[in-house]
């Protein structure tokens, strides 16, 4: 069984709740942490542990990340339909990204070897790189959904260039372009 760690921006758009679904019901994945990234991540990590309890899988943590780029910036605050469905919440602050982040390494120090898989911006991993590289041993590899062939960068890889780069140069991941997700 694949062990794998999904690092997902879940909420603007559908297509993350989908990826994280068949991650959770697939016979050959094992779920073995969820993370959010970009923007109001606290709401993002609400809505995977919301999907994930219905799924029947309460022991996968889930855990906030990091809400703005690497290089700084504005937090980032479209987050779609599920802004209605989640609790009252209380409000994170960019100045604890790097806390947020540490919370991430720790846990995944705290697991078995897995596969990284990020379908956001790559900015938690840029940061799990950076601030905590003894994390990366345990990322059997990297696979992240960056990028296109054609036109414009993928918004993956626009909403926080500086760490797609700093992924890419140092990770060599697996490449998976927007053209395998979607039709635009």
């Amino acid at each position: 069984m694949l062990r794998i760690w999904l690092d997902t921006d879940i909420g603007d758009d559908i297509d993350d709740a989908v990826a994280l679904l068949c991650a959770g019901r697939h016979a050959d994945l094992r779920l073995v942490g969820v993370s959010s990234v970009f923007g109001r991540t606290q709401v993002r990590a609400w809505l995977a542990r919301e999907m994930l309890d219905r799924l029947g899988l309460p022991e996968v943590p889930v855990l906030p990340g990091a809400m703005l780029p690497l290089g700084g910036g504005e937090v980032h605050q479209n987050t779609g339909s599920y802004n209605t469905l989640a609790p009252a919440l209380p409000q994170q602050s960019p100045r604890d990204d790097g806390a947020r982040v540490a919370a991430i390494a720790q846990a995944m120090l705290a697991v078995p070897p897995f596969h990284l898989v990020t379908i956001g911006a790559t900015t938690n991993a840029a940061r799990l790189l950076a601030e905590h590289p003894q994390v990366t041993r345990q990322w059997q590899s990297v696979t992240c959904m960056a990028g296109r062939l054609e036109d414009d960068p993928e918004w993956n890889v626009r909403c926080d260039p500086g760490a797609a780069k700093l992924v890419v140069e140092r990770l060599r991941p697996r490449l998976v372009g927007l053209e395998a997700s979607s039709y635009t």
